[in-house]
């Protein structure tokens, strides 16, 4: 280790399996024999694969790292991949007047000018305060470049790995992004540049606080859910304003690398889909008129496309409890308990969720990435929450009850939770060769039979639309095309 070094970090990796559960750990002994660090993961039911150790002023001279795993039947025996690197802080930016005199009570400025780096992300620095005394503070110095069509609009970044922690992400990695009135649409893809056997998630959050669309590089298998290296997003008539992608990358990483990197692209006005045959004007009520729409997948990865047809009214609609869930909780909650779970639809406005209950009680709910997130405020035996924009998370929604404490003593009881939403309205009079996902929301038996394109694959999507009313009547639709994730439940 040299002289003046501010940090120590020690990185490890190691390829675990279903056949060698086994955490490897590393401790690091300084030069005078003393023990410094371990990396500790928090494995439980999720494996890290990932270590990492950081020694904040490491003595110079040499260090000794040590590995080792607990022995037992499913233990490790294999390739370990480690990695030591010493950091310094270093100058970044200006700072004017470079020092101030203050009298008590005084205040002063520090004007800090600095550039924001270079490619999408963040850049996180810090203004160091020091006194004559010897007396440091410091103040977070954030700085921001968004994704931009500029450069085609390209981003990258780069996995490492996570503590094994239940529950949480590994790593989760944000970018930001402006855009303007108007676009039809944008696509979003990421593509991992090492390892596929690692799950990725990308969500992507309007202005409004909803993540209106959400991708994996999972894909549906024979044998359950298939890794590839590839996802792709897709959002119809954005919100104007600025996004946030948020990439979560799942517990536990590979380990066959300390690293492996990522890049991807925005576009607008990317989708490709067209129509032909679609009624206007006057038709004929009762006669089947056939529709053909064909889409071709323009993105990185496989996608499944159906077709969602709407009217242009909005109305109050009842969701169905997903098959799987149910609609009474019992408290406490056992631990085998699924929660209550909905399937919201896109051209969602809001979103209500009632709850009643035996004892007082409230509720948390949220979609499969945690945002939006619905707060069951109690009143008495019953609570409500709700939540509303312009376009509400879409895809699976879960809610869980809680008792309202603290009590005396134990608390037993039963809840009953039901979910609305005020969205635009199904048009159960036009059929498809793909069903509709969307209809599985407020009925579980609607059909829904997507087609899976490939990269650069195209496909004719057959609709049939059967006028019906009184003579005179004026009917308007819309008729929307969509993607799907089967394990995400979601597009």
């Amino acid at each position: 280790m040299p002289f003046g070094a501010d940090h120590l970090q020690g990185d490890l990796a190691w390829p675990g399996n279903s056949s060698q559960t086994a955490t490897v750990r590393m401790a690091l002994i300084d030069p005078n024999g003393v023990y410094q660090v371990d990396s500790r993961p928090q494995n439980s039911g999720s494996q890290s694969n990932h270590g990492r150790v950081d020694v904040h002023n490491p003595a110079p001279g040499t260090w000794t790292a040590v590995f080792y795993v607990t022995k037992g039947a499913t233990g490790f025996k294999g390739n370990v991949a480690y990695q030591f690197t010493s950091t310094k802080y270093v100058d970044f930016g200006s700072v004017s007047p470079k020092t101030l005199t203050l009298k008590p009570g005084q205040s002063g400025t520090f004007h800090v000018n600095g550039t924001t780096p270079g490619q999408p992300g963040d850049l996180s620095a810090a203004v160091e305060l020091d006194t004559p005394l010897g007396a440091v503070s410091s103040v977070p110095f954030t700085l921001r470049s968004l994704i931009t069509t500029a450069n085609g609009g390209a981003f990258s970044g780069t996995i490492v790995g996570g503590n094994g922690r239940d529950f949480a992400p590994a790593q989760t990695q944000t970018y930001w992004f402006d855009v303007p009135a108007g676009k039809k649409d944008f696509g979003l893809d990421v593509s991992l540049g090492g390892d596929p056997n690692q799950v990725v998630y990308a969500a992507l959050q309007s202005p409004s606080g909803q993540v209106v669309s959400l991708s994996t590089n999972q894909q549906p298998g024979a044998s359950g859910a298939v890794r590839t290296k590839t996802l792709q997003s897709y959002v119809r008539a954005p919100e104007k304003g600025r996004w946030e992608l948020v990439i979560n990358v799942n517990q536990g990483v590979s380990g066959t690398a300390l690293s492996q990197p990522f890049t991807g692209h925005l576009k607008f006005n990317t989708v490709d889909a067209t129509v032909t045959g679609l009624p206007s004007g006057k038709v004929q009520a009762g006669k089947p008129i056939q529709v053909q729409v064909k889409v071709r997948n323009n993105g990185v990865a496989p996608e499944a496309v159906f077709v969602d047809p709407r009217l242009t009214t909005e109305v109050d609609q009842a969701l169905a409890v997903l098959p799987g869930t149910s609609a009474n909780q019992t408290i406490p909650q056992p631990a085998t308990a699924t929660g209550t779970a909905w399937l919201v639809p896109t051209e969602t406005r809001s979103l209500t969720i009632q709850q009643n209950a035996t004892l007082p009680a409230d509720f948390d709910a949220s979609g499969f990435s945690g945002v939006a997130e619905v707060y069951g405020s109690p009143r008495g035996n019953s609570a409500t929450g709700s939540t509303a924009a312009p376009e509400v998370t879409q895809g699976q929604w879960l809610a869980i009850a809680t008792p309202v404490g603290p009590e005396d003593g134990d608390v037993a009881g039963s809840v009953t939770l039901a979910a609305q939403v005020h969205a635009q309205d199904f048009d159960r009079t036009v059929t498809s060769t793909t069903g509709d996902l969307w209809r599985f929301s407020v009925d579980t038996q609607a059909d829904f039979a997507p087609v899976t394109l490939a990269p650069g694959q195209s496909t004719t999507i057959t609709v049939t639309v059967t006028p019906t009313g009184a003579k005179g009547t004026k009917v308007s639709g819309v008729l929307y095309v969509d993607n799907f994730n089967g394990v995400l439940l979601s597009g």
